[in-house]
């Protein structure tokens, strides 16, 4: 009694090109897209047609740039390295041993 081996499934998620979060970014662009579509629709059936649609084209084209420069996890690890300081300033020596006693 043998078990069949499942390939792919530590594999992250791909949808025509997409990883993980990257496809939650291009679902939202796609929602708020048809929601600016529908809101401006009332005022000017062209309108609604040219925002929509631009946002939709700017949002596929941004989510996948972003996906081939950052990679997998990328973005969220751009994100959290600028919240990293430049540098640090210690006025006294013994904030910096106790720093360093720390790491």
């Amino acid at each position: 009694m043998g078990f069949q081996i499942n390939k792919g499934v530590g594999a992250p998620l791909d949808f025509f090109g997409l990883k993980s979060q990257y496809i939650i970014y291009f679902m939202i662009g796609m929602v708020l897209a048809f929601i600016f579509f529908f809101v401006f629709q009332f005022v000017n059936k062209v309108l609604a047609f040219v925002v929509g649609g631009t946002i939709a084209v700017v949002v596929y084209f941004l989510c996948h740039w972003a996906n081939k420069k950052y990679g997998l996890s990328g973005v969220s690890i751009k994100m959290s390295h600028s919240m990293l300081p430049n540098r640090m300033t210690a006025k006294r020596a013994r904030d910096i041993v106790k720093i360093s006693k720390k790491l």
